[in-house]
């Protein structure tokens, strides 16, 4: 084909041999050709790679096309689960030799014979387990964030596990346990859960910069739930546009309300605050937001390179995954921008009275070591007093050429030449969100 051919896809950007293109025919994605070699990637070829630019009708038919490929993939999971449940209930059947409905019904008479405390305490044991769909940063992982994978964990379902439902055997015995009981003389007794409470604090520190017009960052708390929006620096501004951080902020807080919301709906929301953001703000923003329900139960979706961490007697024992696209360009919800709340990574963990929640913009999490966070946190006296002393604390390091940060660490292995010694700290917009639990 031609060139000059008329049919040719015509290119968004170009830099050199490389080319900008969308993929109209799939993914709806941003792709990038090396007319030279025939190669191409997903990602920008190199960091000075022109910015794509396209009409409000090119986003809205990229949007399309990203949305008409998802329902295919879905559609593709649900078709494959059906397939594999089919399988498996094909397998279990011939397993047991005899009618699937026949050993559903013996399974249901010997679950009655169960200790109701045994019953309770494995269904404590399955709800503390890990959900496998979310992405959980360990406490104890140390690698860079590019390094650092998602640790997924699913019930075992191994002996131990239904041997609470097996009978038990008549010919042992034990002179030192007593007899099962009847379940005539079973007492079903059920703990209430304590319900969390939560004393919740915040702070933005504006770019020095900045301060004239508050800086590009925005965070909202409401009721059980709360965000930090970390506004890109780079990306392009609109005079007499509200900031696409402030509006994500604004609108989250509005459709929030005063109960925990599910990870499901966490991203309904965050999707619709952007819709309207694309449409009536400027300029482009990364999220970390989160909800907590009375439960204990913490649910968070990260997109970018935000943070959330929960520190638990002077440790973290659970963290957000952070999303980049390569460093220092972080996923981001913008007008201009293919990245959605469904790329983002999720965080579902249970929090105990005393956890202390701390969620910040990089501007915290750059010159900041969760070690330094976890002090500040061990001596705050309030939620209000510990965001407050992280936020003077990382625009003190951000000032200090010579200090250890982890963003200085991070540049120098990307060959930064202004932290070449890996040293010194980010100068940035800081905002904080802490929440404490009893």
């Amino acid at each position: 084909m031609s060139g000059n051919d008329k049919s040719d896809p015509v290119p968004l950007a170009k830099e050199g041999q490389w080319q900008a293109f969308l993929d109209e025919d799939t993914t709806g994605l941003i792709y990038y050709f090396n007319v030279d070699t025939g190669v191409s990637m997903w990602e920008p070829p190199t960091t000075t790679f022109p910015k794509v630019r396209m009409t409000r009708r090119e986003k809205k038919q990229m949007m399309n096309i990203r949305q008409d490929y998802r329902g295919e993939q879905k559609e593709k999971k649900e078709e494959k689960a059906k397939e594999s449940k089919e399988k498996r209930d094909s397998f279990f059947g011939s397993l047991f030799g005899g009618d699937k409905e026949e050993e559903e019904e013996k399974v249901k008479k010997e679950s009655k014979k169960v200790d109701a405390v045994s019953v309770a305490d494995i269904a404590v044991s399955i709800a503390d387990i890990e959900d496998p769909s979310t992405n959980v940063v360990a406490a104890s992982d140390t690698k860079p964030k590019e390094e650092r994978k998602a640790e997924k964990g699913a019930p075992s379902l191994s002996v131990p596990f239904f041997s609470a439902f097996a009978k038990p055997d008549s010919t042992k015995t034990d002179s030192t346990t007593s007899p099962s009981p009847t379940p005539e003389q079973i007492q079903v007794t059920t703990k209430p859960l304590k319900t969390i409470k939560i004393e919740v604090g915040s702070n933005v520190l504006p770019h020095p910069e900045k301060i004239s017009w508050g800086g590009e960052d925005a965070i909202f708390t409401q009721g059980q739930t709360f965000g930090v929006f970390d506004g890109v620096s780079g990306a392009e501004k609109e005079d007499g546009l509200p900031l696409y951080s402030v509006t994500l902020a604004k609108e989250m807080k509005q459709s929030s309300g005063q109960k925990a919301l599910e990870l499901e709906n966490l991203r309904k929301n965050l999707l619709s605050a952007a819709e309207l953001a694309d449409e009536t703000a400027t300029g482009a923003s990364t999220a970390v937001v989160a909800s907590l329900g009375e439960d204990g139960i913490l649910k968070a979706l990260n997109m970018g390179d935000s943070c959330l961490v929960v520190v638990r007697n002077g440790e973290v024992v659970a963290q957000t995954q952070d999303i980049v696209h390569y460093f220092d360009c972080p996923y981001q919800l913008a007008a201009e921008s293919p990245d959605r709340p469904i790329d983002g990574t999720t965080l579902k963990t249970k929090v105990e009275p005393g956890d202390t929640i701390v969620m910040g913009s990089d501007g915290v999490f750059d010159n900041l070591t969760t070690d330094a966070i976890c002090d500040i946190v061990k001596e705050g006296p309030s939620a209000k007093a510990i965001a407050a002393t992280i936020s003077l604390e990382s625009r003190r390091i951000g000032d200090d050429p010579t200090a250890k940060t982890p963003y200085a660490k991070e540049a120098k292995r990307n060959r930064y030449e202004d932290y070449k010694d890996g040293l010194g700290g980010k100068v940035d917009d800081i905002s904080c969100v802490v929440v404490r639990c009893s």
